[in-house]
């Protein structure tokens, strides 16, 4: 049964991926949609480009692997939107690897082959984890290699290990801490070379990626542009508004709650869900240092402290989906305490004390009750929450359709269109736009004046961007808990456009200074 293990918790991912595998739920990231549209540029032989922005920019913010797998795909099956199950096949094919993976670490850690099994299928059983199987997302490819990196480096097989993690990098540039940590553990092992190596293999990644950005990013660009080409331009434009000291300090709170949110996945985020979720997060970060202390995950454990010092630091909020890639550890870690603490609550029922059951029994009660809490909580989103919100997605996408028909119709190629989705735009209908975001710092605040302020200029940048429709839906600025910014973006498109199409679900508007016919055919 144990061999089972993994396949048996793979069911419930599977599921999900056959449901939706018309993938009517593309761009409820957006950057999801971004890679499909890196990957259509890749596979029509136009280059590593953001086909969907006017100018089609080359990509200098999302790293090449990830959209040139689709791209594979893409070039196989080139017909959008029929083509959209064999992406969701090969997201999906993702999860399992890293289970696998997870699986094979554990047991080089030092566990059991019955733990390492079910580790594995807690990886595989996460609702962090099987959410981008089911999107076209990058974080369980990055999971996978970052894994592989590790598993080949207690291996000893150190330069696999450095060309590993160098792929990683070229997924998501979050595996930075890479480079740093796992020659610091060989390093710690009296492995000198070792890390040089390790180095060495993994530094023409990093290097060749900083040269494609430094040689193709532009000069220093507005809100609009820097969302789309500079993680770090962006986060300055961010960090400008200062408060770096407040930041740290809520991404602190927001860690811990992520990192028990790996294990129980619960977004509700009430005082219980959160309470519990830190409890979890205090245990698995103390099982962690246990297994350093063990001389086990030693590499994995110095990753997660410079992953995390980089997750304080950002001005994105570090949810369960950025701290995915600590999800193996973070099981690890909670499985070593909570079974320390399960072996003492048996060795003190052998005792046979009375006041000492007693709290034995308490004790057991409350890891029954964490238990019963986590099962319930993971089913809930995985049979409840994800469908719902994916069937949300497809009537959004359903009422804005006819709006998307009437650009396809009535404007020509060159039209330059606005809309919060832009890159489904784009996929939908060939014109090319942007989507005006609000910076993390901004939607924390929820201040009305400033978000006003950052609308303002509206106009200005859709004339700079050559844009001279918006395509607006009641869903914009709703989905990315963005609500306040929801009733100024709509009164600013009110102020400075005309209405050139209306359905019941979505409006299409001409902007003022663009030209009354801009854009029509």
């Amino acid at each position: 049964m144990v061999k089972y293990a993994l396949l048996l918790a793979l069911v419930p991912s599977a599921w999900l991926a056959w449901t939706w595998r018309a993938m009517p739920q593309l761009g409820i990231y957006h950057d999801d949609a971004i890679y499909l549209v890196g990957a259509k540029s890749l596979a029509e032989g136009n280059g590593y480009r953001i086909d969907s922005a006017p100018g089609t920019p080359l990509q200098t913010k999302y790293p090449p692997l990830w959209p040139a797998m689709l791209a594979a795909v893409w070039k196989a099956a080139p017909a959008y939107p029929a083509n959209l199950p064999w992406f969701a096949m090969l997201a999906w094919l993702c999860l399992p690897f890293a289970a696998l993976l997870s699986s094979r670490l554990f047991r080089d850690e030092g566990f059991g082959e019955r733990e390492a099994a079910g580790l594995g299928a807690m990886v595989a059983l996460s609702p962090a984890a099987v959410i981008p199987a089911t999107l076209l997302l990058s974080e369980l490819p990055f999971l996978a290699l970052l894994l592989a990196a590790l598993l080949l480096a207690r291996r000893d097989r150190i330069a696999l290990a450095g060309l590993a993690a160098g792929l990683a990098f070229l997924t998501r540039t979050a595996a930075l801490p890479l480079i740093a940590a796992v020659p610091l553990w060989l390093v710690l092992e009296r492995r000198w070379r070792s890390g040089a190596r390790f180095a060495a293999f993994m530094a023409p990644a990093v290097v060749g990626w900083q040269l494609w950005t430094r040689a193709h990013t532009g000069s220093p660009g507005d809100a609009m542009t820097l969302f789309y080409t500079s993680y770090l331009g962006y986060w300055k434009l961010d960090a400008a508004n200062g408060g770096l000291a407040e930041m740290v300090w809520e991404n602190t709170a927001m860690l811990l709650e992520s990192l028990g949110r790996l294990i129980a996945y619960d977004e509700e985020g009430g005082f219980l869900a959160i309470t519990i979720q830190r409890v979890l997060a205090a245990a698995s970060i103390a099982g962690i240092v246990r297994l350093f202390r063990q001389g086990r995950f030693r590499a994995y454990s110095i990753f997660a402290a410079i992953y995390s010092v980089q997750l304080l630091l950002w001005n994105y909020p570090p949810s369960a989906r950025f701290v995915l890639p600590l999800l193996p550890l973070a099981v690890a870690g909670a499985w070593t305490e909570f079974s320390r603490l399960g072996r003492s609550i048996a060795d003190t029922w052998r005792r046979n004390r009375g006041g000492d059951r007693v709290a034995a029994t308490v004790l057991a009660s409350l890891l029954a009750a964490l238990a019963v809490f986590a099962i319930r909580v993971n089913y809930q989103t995985l049979f409840g929450l994800l469908p719902a919100a994916y069937a949300e997605q497809r009537d959004i996408a359903a009422q804005v359709r006819p709006a998307l028909d009437w650009v396809r119709a009535e404007t020509s190629v060159h039209t330059g269109v606005l809309s919060y989705s832009d890159p489904l735009v784009y996929l939908e209908t060939g014109r090319r736009g942007y989507s005006l975001r609000i910076p993390p710092g901004i939607q924390k605040r929820a201040a009305r004046p400033e978000i006003e302020r950052y609308f303002r200029d509206l106009p200005g940048l859709a004339r700079r961007h050559g844009l001279q429709l918006v395509v607006t839906a009641p869903s914009d600025y709703r989905l990315d808990n963005q609500e306040a910014a929801a009733p100024v973006y709509r009164q600013t498109i009110e102020r400075t456009t005309d209405v050139a199409f209306r359905s019941p679900g979505a409006s299409v508007c001409r902007f003022r200074d663009a030209g009354l016919g801009a854009g029509l055919r």
